[in-house]
Protein backbone atom coordinates (compact mmCIF):
# COMPACT_ATOMS: atom_id res chain seq x y z
CA UNK A 1 0.00 0.00 0.00
CA UNK A 2 2.54 2.78 1.01
CA UNK A 3 4.98 1.70 -1.77
CA UNK A 4 1.82 2.83 -4.05
CA UNK A 5 1.15 -0.31 -5.69
CA UNK A 6 -3.16 -0.61 -6.56
CA UNK A 7 -3.79 -3.39 -4.51
CA UNK A 8 -7.37 -3.21 -5.21
CA UNK A 9 -6.47 -3.59 -9.17
CA UNK A 10 -3.83 -6.24 -8.21
CA UNK A 11 -4.50 -8.58 -5.06
CA UNK A 12 -7.63 -10.60 -4.61
CA UNK A 13 -7.05 -10.45 -0.74
CA UNK A 14 -7.20 -6.49 -0.83
CA UNK A 15 -10.54 -6.85 1.52
CA UNK A 16 -9.59 -4.60 3.90
CA UNK A 17 -10.47 -0.21 3.59
CA UNK A 18 -8.08 2.62 2.98
CA UNK A 19 -8.12 3.74 6.91
CA UNK A 20 -6.86 0.08 7.77
CA UNK A 21 -3.70 0.04 6.49
CA UNK A 22 -3.17 3.77 7.53
CA UNK A 23 -3.77 2.24 11.29
CA UNK A 24 -1.97 -1.07 11.35
CA UNK A 25 1.21 0.62 9.56
CA UNK A 26 2.36 1.55 13.10
CA UNK A 27 2.52 -2.30 13.75
CA UNK A 28 2.63 -4.17 10.58
CA UNK A 29 4.25 -1.65 7.60
CA UNK A 30 7.84 -0.82 8.79
CA UNK A 31 9.78 -4.07 9.20
CA UNK A 32 10.62 -7.79 8.61
CA UNK A 33 7.56 -10.18 9.06
CA UNK A 34 10.04 -11.69 11.93
CA UNK A 35 9.88 -8.64 13.95
CA UNK A 36 6.32 -8.19 12.92
CA UNK A 37 5.21 -11.61 14.59
CA UNK A 38 7.10 -10.33 17.67
CA UNK A 39 5.59 -6.79 18.08
CA UNK A 40 1.86 -8.32 16.84
CA UNK A 41 2.56 -10.84 20.13
CA UNK A 42 2.06 -7.74 22.58
CA UNK A 43 -1.46 -6.33 21.68
CA UNK A 44 -3.18 -10.32 21.04
CA UNK A 45 -1.74 -10.89 24.89
CA UNK A 46 -3.29 -7.53 26.05
CA UNK A 47 -6.33 -8.32 23.72
CA UNK A 48 -6.74 -12.02 25.30
CA UNK A 49 -6.41 -10.98 28.79
CA UNK A 50 -8.30 -7.73 28.21
CA UNK A 51 -11.74 -9.85 26.85
CA UNK A 52 -11.29 -12.36 29.54
CA UNK A 53 -11.38 -9.19 32.15
CA UNK A 54 -14.33 -7.38 30.27
CA UNK A 55 -16.38 -11.00 30.04
CA UNK A 56 -16.40 -11.74 33.86
CA UNK A 57 -16.89 -7.78 34.28
CA UNK A 58 -20.06 -7.13 32.80
CA UNK A 59 -21.44 -10.86 32.99
CA UNK A 60 -23.27 -9.71 36.16
CA UNK A 61 -21.33 -12.85 38.48
CA UNK A 62 -19.96 -12.10 42.04
CA UNK A 63 -19.35 -14.91 43.75
CA UNK A 64 -15.64 -15.61 43.61
CA UNK A 65 -16.00 -19.71 42.66
CA UNK A 66 -17.76 -18.59 39.71
CA UNK A 67 -16.08 -15.63 38.34
CA UNK A 68 -12.95 -17.68 38.63
CA UNK A 69 -14.17 -20.38 36.52
CA UNK A 70 -15.66 -17.83 33.85
CA UNK A 71 -12.34 -16.17 33.40
CA UNK A 72 -11.91 -19.91 31.60
CA UNK A 73 -14.31 -19.38 29.11
CA UNK A 74 -12.73 -17.40 26.49
CA UNK A 75 -9.41 -19.25 27.07
CA UNK A 76 -11.07 -22.49 26.23
CA UNK A 77 -13.41 -20.93 23.39
CA UNK A 78 -12.58 -22.08 19.67
CA UNK A 79 -12.56 -18.75 17.89
CA UNK A 80 -9.70 -16.78 20.59
CA UNK A 81 -7.28 -20.08 19.72
CA UNK A 82 -8.20 -19.49 16.15
CA UNK A 83 -7.73 -15.39 16.05
CA UNK A 84 -4.57 -16.40 18.19
CA UNK A 85 -3.12 -18.92 16.08
CA UNK A 86 -4.10 -17.25 12.81
CA UNK A 87 -2.91 -13.66 13.80
CA UNK A 88 -6.26 -12.17 13.02
CA UNK A 89 -7.68 -8.70 14.23
CA UNK A 90 -11.21 -10.34 15.79
CA UNK A 91 -9.80 -10.15 19.57
CA UNK A 92 -8.58 -6.62 18.90
CA UNK A 93 -11.53 -5.76 17.36
CA UNK A 94 -14.24 -7.41 20.32
CA UNK A 95 -12.55 -6.09 23.21
CA UNK A 96 -11.96 -2.46 22.29
CA UNK A 97 -15.80 -2.13 21.10
CA UNK A 98 -17.34 -4.38 24.36
CA UNK A 99 -15.07 -2.04 26.33
CA UNK A 100 -15.68 1.38 24.85
CA UNK A 101 -19.55 0.91 24.32
CA UNK A 102 -19.83 -0.45 27.66
CA UNK A 103 -18.99 3.19 28.64
CA UNK A 104 -21.68 4.73 27.52
CA UNK A 105 -23.39 3.06 30.77
CA UNK A 106 -21.28 5.91 32.72
CA UNK A 107 -23.88 8.61 33.55
CA UNK A 108 -21.08 11.05 34.16
CA UNK A 109 -20.23 12.65 30.55
CA UNK A 110 -16.86 14.25 29.98
CA UNK A 111 -14.65 15.11 26.72
CA UNK A 112 -11.83 12.10 28.40
CA UNK A 113 -14.63 9.90 28.66
CA UNK A 114 -16.09 10.69 24.93
CA UNK A 115 -12.37 10.54 23.55
CA UNK A 116 -11.64 7.49 25.28
CA UNK A 117 -15.10 5.85 23.79
CA UNK A 118 -14.00 7.07 20.14
CA UNK A 119 -10.65 5.79 20.17
CA UNK A 120 -11.36 2.33 21.57
CA UNK A 121 -14.49 2.62 18.26
CA UNK A 122 -12.32 3.79 16.31
CA UNK A 123 -9.80 0.97 16.57
CA UNK A 124 -11.96 -1.55 15.96
CA UNK A 125 -12.90 -0.25 12.71
CA UNK A 126 -9.99 -1.46 11.37
CA UNK A 127 -12.53 -4.80 10.49
CA UNK A 128 -15.44 -2.74 9.69
CA UNK A 129 -17.59 -6.10 8.60
CA UNK A 130 -17.47 -6.70 12.23
CA UNK A 131 -17.16 -3.25 14.02
CA UNK A 132 -19.21 -1.22 11.38
CA UNK A 133 -22.59 -3.65 13.58
CA UNK A 134 -22.13 -2.00 16.67
CA UNK A 135 -21.82 1.78 15.39
CA UNK A 136 -25.41 2.02 16.11
CA UNK A 137 -25.43 1.50 19.36
CA UNK A 138 -22.48 4.68 19.51
CA UNK A 139 -25.00 6.92 17.52
CA UNK A 140 -28.18 6.24 19.20
CA UNK A 141 -27.74 5.51 22.62
CA UNK A 142 -28.13 9.00 24.85
CA UNK A 143 -24.57 9.59 25.78
CA UNK A 144 -22.85 8.01 22.26
CA UNK A 145 -23.90 10.80 19.67
CA UNK A 146 -20.47 13.53 20.50
CA UNK A 147 -17.87 10.42 20.71
CA UNK A 148 -20.02 9.19 17.32
CA UNK A 149 -19.10 12.34 15.61
CA UNK A 150 -15.50 12.48 16.84
CA UNK A 151 -15.12 8.57 14.98
CA UNK A 152 -16.62 9.75 11.65
CA UNK A 153 -14.24 12.74 11.99
CA UNK A 154 -11.38 11.02 12.35
CA UNK A 155 -12.24 8.08 9.94
CA UNK A 156 -12.53 10.22 7.47
CA UNK A 157 -9.56 11.78 8.10
CA UNK A 158 -7.80 8.53 8.16
CA UNK A 159 -8.80 7.46 4.82
CA UNK A 160 -7.56 10.86 3.34
CA UNK A 161 -4.54 9.87 4.60
CA UNK A 162 -4.17 6.57 3.20
CA UNK A 163 -5.26 7.92 -0.03
CA UNK A 164 -2.22 10.14 -0.75
CA UNK A 165 0.24 6.68 -0.93
CA UNK A 166 -1.82 5.90 -3.41
CA UNK A 167 -2.01 8.77 -4.91
CA UNK A 168 -5.87 8.70 -5.45
CA UNK A 169 -8.68 10.49 -4.28
CA UNK A 170 -10.02 8.87 -1.27
CA UNK A 171 -13.51 8.37 -3.17
CA UNK A 172 -11.81 6.41 -6.06
CA UNK A 173 -10.42 4.09 -3.00
CA UNK A 174 -13.38 3.76 -1.27
CA UNK A 175 -15.11 2.63 -4.51
CA UNK A 176 -12.09 0.03 -5.91
CA UNK A 177 -12.57 -0.89 -2.24
CA UNK A 178 -16.28 -1.27 -1.99
CA UNK A 179 -15.95 -3.86 -5.57
CA UNK A 180 -13.18 -5.91 -4.18
CA UNK A 181 -14.58 -6.63 -1.04
CA UNK A 182 -17.77 -7.65 -2.72
CA UNK A 183 -15.66 -9.99 -4.63
CA UNK A 184 -14.20 -11.22 -1.60
CA UNK A 185 -17.33 -12.04 0.33
CA UNK A 186 -18.68 -13.89 -2.62
CA UNK A 187 -15.78 -16.16 -2.74
CA UNK A 188 -15.99 -16.33 1.07
CA UNK A 189 -19.60 -17.73 0.96
CA UNK A 190 -19.41 -20.08 -1.57
CA UNK A 191 -15.47 -21.43 -1.29
CA UNK A 192 -14.22 -19.72 2.04
CA UNK A 193 -14.72 -20.47 5.53
CA UNK A 194 -17.48 -18.52 5.81
CA UNK A 195 -19.77 -20.81 3.03
CA UNK A 196 -21.96 -24.02 2.37
CA UNK A 197 -20.21 -25.44 -0.31
CA UNK A 198 -21.17 -28.43 -2.47
CA UNK A 199 -19.94 -31.96 -1.14
CA UNK A 200 -16.90 -34.12 -2.63
CA UNK A 201 -17.13 -36.36 -5.04
CA UNK A 202 -18.09 -39.96 -4.47
CA UNK A 203 -15.79 -41.75 -1.70
CA UNK A 204 -14.41 -38.48 -0.42
CA UNK A 205 -14.22 -37.20 3.01
CA UNK A 206 -18.17 -35.92 2.86
CA UNK A 207 -19.25 -38.38 1.27
CA UNK A 208 -23.05 -39.09 2.33
CA UNK A 209 -23.51 -35.60 2.20
CA UNK A 210 -25.21 -33.16 -0.25
CA UNK A 211 -23.34 -29.73 1.34
CA UNK A 212 -20.49 -29.03 3.62
CA UNK A 213 -21.84 -26.66 5.79
CA UNK A 214 -19.24 -24.49 7.32
CA UNK A 215 -21.00 -21.45 8.25
CA UNK A 216 -24.24 -20.30 8.22
CA UNK A 217 -25.12 -16.58 7.45
CA UNK A 218 -26.61 -14.40 5.00
CA UNK A 219 -24.12 -14.50 2.49
CA UNK A 220 -23.87 -17.87 2.28
CA UNK A 221 -27.53 -18.93 2.22
CA UNK A 222 -27.93 -16.52 -0.62
CA UNK A 223 -24.52 -18.32 -2.19
CA UNK A 224 -26.47 -21.58 -1.66
CA UNK A 225 -29.93 -20.13 -3.18
CA UNK A 226 -28.04 -18.53 -6.64
CA UNK A 227 -28.72 -15.26 -5.51
CA UNK A 228 -25.24 -13.65 -4.74
CA UNK A 229 -26.39 -10.65 -6.83
CA UNK A 230 -28.36 -10.06 -3.81
CA UNK A 231 -25.69 -10.39 -1.37
CA UNK A 232 -24.69 -6.27 -0.77
CA UNK A 233 -28.07 -5.24 -1.09
CA UNK A 234 -29.18 -7.86 1.49
CA UNK A 235 -26.73 -6.54 3.79
CA UNK A 236 -26.96 -3.21 4.20
CA UNK A 237 -31.15 -3.80 4.39
CA UNK A 238 -30.23 -5.61 7.35
CA UNK A 239 -27.50 -3.56 8.50
CA UNK A 240 -30.17 -0.61 8.15
CA UNK A 241 -32.92 -2.71 9.89
CA UNK A 242 -30.63 -3.32 12.98
CA UNK A 243 -30.55 0.17 13.15
CA UNK A 244 -33.72 1.37 13.42
CA UNK A 245 -34.14 -1.49 15.53
CA UNK A 246 -31.52 0.08 17.72
CA UNK A 247 -32.96 3.42 17.66
CA UNK A 248 -36.35 2.07 18.79
CA UNK A 249 -34.63 0.44 21.64
CA UNK A 250 -32.19 3.00 22.21
CA UNK A 251 -32.85 3.06 25.98
CA UNK A 252 -32.80 -0.36 26.54
CA UNK A 253 -30.60 -2.49 28.38
CA UNK A 254 -26.55 -1.80 26.74
CA UNK A 255 -24.85 -5.30 27.23
CA UNK A 256 -28.00 -6.94 25.19
CA UNK A 257 -28.38 -4.22 22.92
CA UNK A 258 -24.13 -5.10 22.08
CA UNK A 259 -25.71 -8.80 22.13
CA UNK A 260 -27.97 -8.11 19.47
CA UNK A 261 -25.87 -6.40 17.38
CA UNK A 262 -22.54 -8.96 17.69
CA UNK A 263 -25.55 -12.12 16.28
CA UNK A 264 -26.28 -9.62 13.62
CA UNK A 265 -22.96 -8.96 12.95
CA UNK A 266 -22.42 -12.68 12.71
CA UNK A 267 -25.02 -13.74 10.57
CA UNK A 268 -25.30 -10.66 8.21
CA UNK A 269 -21.81 -10.99 6.63
CA UNK A 270 -19.75 -13.82 5.15
CA UNK A 271 -16.54 -14.27 8.53
CA UNK A 272 -14.37 -16.95 9.04
CA UNK A 273 -14.53 -18.93 12.13
CA UNK A 274 -12.19 -16.94 14.17
CA UNK A 275 -14.66 -13.85 14.43
CA UNK A 276 -16.86 -16.06 16.65
CA UNK A 277 -15.50 -14.31 19.10
CA UNK A 278 -17.90 -11.45 19.23
CA UNK A 279 -20.08 -14.56 20.43
CA UNK A 280 -18.81 -14.05 23.61
CA UNK A 281 -20.68 -10.62 24.09
CA UNK A 282 -24.13 -12.25 23.80
CA UNK A 283 -22.58 -15.00 26.05
CA UNK A 284 -21.99 -12.23 28.66
CA UNK A 285 -25.45 -10.18 28.61
CA UNK A 286 -27.27 -13.91 29.11
CA UNK A 287 -24.73 -14.23 32.05
CA UNK A 288 -26.17 -10.89 33.09
CA UNK A 289 -29.76 -11.63 32.38
CA UNK A 290 -29.53 -14.78 33.79
CA UNK A 291 -29.20 -12.97 37.21
CA UNK A 292 -31.10 -9.45 36.55
CA UNK A 293 -34.18 -10.88 34.39
CA UNK A 294 -37.69 -10.11 35.98
CA UNK A 295 -38.86 -12.84 36.37
CA UNK A 296 -37.95 -16.77 37.24
CA UNK A 297 -38.79 -17.92 33.40
CA UNK A 298 -36.63 -15.68 32.20
CA UNK A 299 -34.03 -16.15 34.50
CA UNK A 300 -34.37 -20.24 33.80
CA UNK A 301 -33.90 -19.38 29.66
CA UNK A 302 -31.29 -17.01 29.83
CA UNK A 303 -29.03 -19.53 32.09
CA UNK A 304 -29.89 -22.32 29.31
CA UNK A 305 -28.81 -19.83 26.37
CA UNK A 306 -25.94 -18.87 28.25
CA UNK A 307 -24.89 -22.98 28.83
CA UNK A 308 -25.78 -23.50 25.13
CA UNK A 309 -23.70 -21.03 24.10
CA UNK A 310 -20.39 -22.44 26.30
CA UNK A 311 -20.86 -25.38 25.10
CA UNK A 312 -21.21 -24.46 21.10
CA UNK A 313 -18.04 -22.17 21.05
CA UNK A 314 -15.86 -24.62 23.40
CA UNK A 315 -12.36 -26.08 21.32
CA UNK A 316 -12.16 -27.52 19.10
CA UNK A 317 -15.48 -26.84 17.66
CA UNK A 318 -17.44 -29.58 16.13
CA UNK A 319 -17.18 -28.59 12.76
CA UNK A 320 -13.53 -29.80 12.94
CA UNK A 321 -13.87 -32.71 15.45
CA UNK A 322 -17.06 -34.47 13.95
CA UNK A 323 -17.79 -36.31 10.13
CA UNK A 324 -18.99 -34.22 7.93
CA UNK A 325 -22.90 -35.47 8.52
CA UNK A 326 -22.67 -34.51 12.14
CA UNK A 327 -20.66 -31.53 11.75
CA UNK A 328 -23.43 -30.52 9.44
CA UNK A 329 -25.90 -31.27 12.20
CA UNK A 330 -23.30 -29.08 14.76
CA UNK A 331 -23.31 -25.84 12.54
CA UNK A 332 -27.45 -25.59 11.99
CA UNK A 333 -28.28 -26.44 15.65
CA UNK A 334 -25.13 -24.06 16.67
CA UNK A 335 -27.26 -21.47 14.56
CA UNK A 336 -30.28 -22.14 15.61
CA UNK A 337 -29.16 -21.49 19.53
CA UNK A 338 -27.24 -18.05 18.32
CA UNK A 339 -30.22 -16.90 16.80
CA UNK A 340 -32.81 -17.98 19.52
CA UNK A 341 -30.05 -15.71 22.00
CA UNK A 342 -30.83 -13.09 19.70
CA UNK A 343 -34.79 -13.49 19.92
CA UNK A 344 -34.28 -13.38 23.93
CA UNK A 345 -31.56 -10.46 24.32
CA UNK A 346 -34.02 -8.65 21.86
CA UNK A 347 -37.13 -8.94 23.81
CA UNK A 348 -34.61 -8.36 27.47
CA UNK A 349 -33.22 -5.26 25.96
CA UNK A 350 -36.64 -3.37 26.65
CA UNK A 351 -37.74 -5.21 29.72
CA UNK A 352 -34.21 -4.47 31.13
CA UNK A 353 -34.19 -0.59 30.54
CA UNK A 354 -31.64 1.23 32.42
CA UNK A 355 -31.26 4.35 32.97
CA UNK A 356 -28.40 6.26 30.76
CA UNK A 357 -26.52 9.38 30.30
CA UNK A 358 -28.53 12.06 28.05
CA UNK A 359 -27.43 13.63 25.13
Amino acid sequence: WFEGEKIYRTRHDAVYPPASYLMLWPLLGWSSKGLVRVFWLVPTVLSVAWICRLFVQHSGVRTAPLRRLLYVVPLASYPVGATVGNGQLSLLVVSSLLGGLMMLAERQRSWRRDLAIAALVLAALVKPSVSAYFFWVLLFVPGGFRPACVVVAAYVALTFGASLAQQQGPIELLEAWMRRATGGVEWGATRGEGGIQAAAPKGGASAGTAFVIKSINLHSLLSVAGLRRLISSASFALLGLLGAWVFWNRRGHLLCLLGVSAIAARFCSYHGWYDDVMMLIPLAALLACSRAADSARSRRIATGLALAFVLFLLAPGGIYALPPTLANTYVVVQAACWLAGLVFLAVMARRLGRPVASN
